[in-house]
């Protein structure tokens, strides 16, 4: 009677065979934790890949709406590029951690059958992740398209 009364008042103890399970929850943690933690880290450079594609969008749809509302003429097309291209740094300056270095822009006019100007602008920004996971680039090249027709 007084096994089985021991069996019943110590929670580490198991019913059947009285081995103690005192490491179990410590062991299953330290094997399980660099899985959670290498998921989750995962998890957070996907979500920052995702974000900052979404953000170089955003910048290279903002400096082709102003190409596509502001006129284009043989004198001012020096500083009408370069407004594009500041506009495109600017919004992308409020991301923590832009990196300069790390974008390029290019824009493009063509007239269509119209003869009407399309004003196309690509930037691509080149995207570091926290980690360098294995077989993965540690570096992705963020790129986007957009072309306006100007505004007449």
């Amino acid at each position: 009677m007084l096994s089985n009364q021991t069996a019943k008042t110590n929670r580490f103890v198991d019913a059947k065979n009285g081995v103690g399970r005192e490491g179990t929850a410590a062991t299953e943690l330290a094997i399980m934790l660099p899985v959670l933690l290498t998921f989750l880290l995962g998890c957070v450079d996907y979500g920052r890949v995702t974000y900052w594609a979404i953000s170089v969008s955003n910048a290279n749809a903002t400096g082709c709406f102003y190409g596509a509302t502001h006129r284009l003429s043989s004198l001012n097309s020096d500083a009408w590029e370069e407004k594009i291209q500041l506009l495109i740094a600017e919004e992308l300056s409020e991301n923590h951690g832009f990196e300069p270095d790390n974008l390029s822009s290019e824009i493009e006019t063509e007239l269509d059958a119209n003869e009407i100007l399309l004003v196309t602008v690509r930037t691509s920004y080149a995207f570091r992740t926290i980690v360098n996971w294995p077989g993965l680039p540690h570096e992705v090249a963020l790129s986007e398209s957009v072309t306006f027709r100007q505004f007449r």
